[in-house]
This record gives C-alpha cells, structure tokens and sequence, in this order.
C-alpha cells in the first residue's frame, strides 16, 4: 500500500517495523500505535518536533485554574451524557434509563469538582450500559456488564479493543493540533499517561466504539468462536478475528458516521473535537463545544446544563 494512501498505522504486539519505513512515517506525519496484543495501547511513534511553546503554555495555564479546568470537565460528561442518550434514543424497553440519563446531565451544574463528575459519570455510564445490552442481536456476546483488565467475555473483549483504537485515534487529533494529550481534566493525572486524550474521547467511547461493535457484533462480522479463554479466565480474540477488526475499524472511521447522507465521518468528529479544545485553548471559544455528528459539526453547541436533554 502506497505511504500516501495511509491515514495511521497500528503495530501489533510481535510485528516490527524496519528504520526506513518508521522514517518514512514520521517524515510524512503518519501517526503510528503500538498495541500489546491484548489490546493495550503502549506508544506510539512521532515526529519529535516541538510544538508551538506559546500553544503549549497557553494550554498549561488554562488546566491550572481551577475553575476553568471544572467548566471543561463537566462539558465533556455533558457530552458523553449526550452520546448515551443518542445511542439508547430507538430502544423502546430504555425510556427509563434514558430519563435517569436526562436527569444526571441536568444536576451536573450542582458537581463542582472533577472527582464529583467523575462519580456522575460513572454512574451515568453504568446505567447506559443496561440499555446498551438491549441492542445486541447475537446470544453468544451477550452483555451482563462491563469487565475489564482483564475483558471476561466477547463483548467486553471487543469494547477493550475498540475503546484503545479510539483513544488512539484522539491522542493523534491532539497531537496534529499542537496539544499536549497529557493535561488532565477529567481524570486524574498520571505519569506518562496521556489523561487529556482520555477526557475528550469520553463521548466518542459511545459513540464510536461502542457503535462500531454494535455494528461488528449485529452484523455477524465476529462469532464467539473467534475469541480464546485464557486460564486467568481472561478473554481474547484469536489473530484471524482481530485482523478482521482491524480492518472493519479502518472502513468504519472514515465512513459516515451511522450511514446518513452528509454525516461526518468518526475521524473526521475526533479531529473536530481536537480543534473545539484547540479554540478553547487560544481563547477563541470561551465553551468546550464537543461535536457529536451531522450537522453538529457547524452547530455543536449542546443544550445548557441546567437543561435536561429531551429522553
């Protein structure tokens, strides 16, 4: 495959790559991930060039108040709040968890703290993911709650993999916006861990990964016999199956985005989504406006807060 046909690189765990190609990569700006095997994303490769210092200590400045650092906190869960709520909006047995959805993201202005949003979120999630085990089609995979580190089934196997191809995919957006991935606003931060690209690809958690799994899962394009139990209990999928997924990703990011006509695709959102913290940053937006598809991308500005979403 020609170099300028590639959009991003993901190396699995065993596979290498010669010093020539890696030049290559960088030389163009071709993001590339390594990814363990159990799919753990554990680096990725970059150019090395600085980015404009004055972004950057515009970006430092700006998480260091206290107060700012809450306002884009409690936009993000806004958001990923949102993304539930567009996910569970056609499953008739989820109006109830949809109207506990509506109500968490109208309290979120009485949160005035990054761990108290944190607990609304989680919340929040747990309570969406009831909702979301109505969605899928296939017995073998089906959803009895989440499990992670190690995944515990198919489904959860699959969530693993396509939330670290997700977060993946937003620490390269921030990244190519001249952003530093590792600022915490959300979560806490951690050492060389890239907490800001864990933050801001909350919303797309849902609505991407999880919609690409749904898609994988409905459509049949995985069975549960594709996925080996380890003796730790641990469940994985098989080289054949995570070469499928693979390849379904790549398809499903740059298609749109629940195949509407003139919706944007799942990258084309994650880099928007970039740019929104890249305005914020430089002050250009005074609001983290996190577009979450279609016409969004012009008008992505989420009902207020103190406004439920409408279940």
């Amino acid at each position: 495959v020609p170099l300028h046909r590639l959009d991003r690189i993901i190396i699995l765990a065993h596979v290498g790559m010669s010093s020539g190609f890696a030049s290559a990569c960088i030389a163009r700006g071709i993001p590339v991930t390594f990814v363990v095997g159990k799919g753990r994303a554990f680096g990725s490769l970059s150019s090395g060039s600085l980015p404009n210092p004055l972004r950057l200590r515009a970006q430092y400045d700006l998480v260091a108040q206290r107060e700012a650092r809450v306002e884009l906190a409690r936009a993000i869960v806004a958001a990923k709040i949102d993304a539930m709520l567009r996910r569970l909006k056609n499953v008739t047995m989820a109006s109830e968890i949809r109207a506990d959805l509506a109500a968490y993201r109208a309290n979120l202005t009485d949160h005035a703290s990054p761990e108290s949003l944190r607990g609304v979120e989680g919340v929040a999630t747990k309570r969406y993911f009831e909702g979301f085990a109505a969605r899928i089609s296939q017995e073998a995979f089906a959803f009895r709650g989440r499990s992670r580190r190690p995944p515990r089934d198919p489904i959860n196997s699959l969530l693993s993999f396509a939330y670290t191809l997700v977060f993946s995919e937003m620490q390269s957006a921030l990244l190519a916006h001249g952003l530093d991935p590792h600022p915490a606003l959300l979560h806490d931060l951690h050492r060389n861990h890239p907490a800001l690209a864990s933050d801001l690809v909350e919303p797309y958690r849902v609505l991407v990964a999880d919609s690409f799994v749904l898609t994988l899962v409905n459509q049949r394009r995985v069975t549960a016999e594709g996925f080996e139990t380890h003796p730790s209990g641990a469940v994985f999928m098989d080289h054949a199956t995570r070469h499928t997924v693979l390849e379904a990703f790549e398809s499903f990011m740059v298609a749109p985005l629940g195949g509407a006509r003139g919706s944007a695709s799942p990258r084309r959102l994650i880099d928007a989504a970039s740019s929104a913290m890249l305005r914020v940053v430089l002050g250009e937006d005074q609001v983290l406006q996190l577009p979450l598809g279609g016409s969004e991308l012009e008008n992505p500005t989420a009902p207020p807060l103190s406004e439920p979403a409408v279940p």
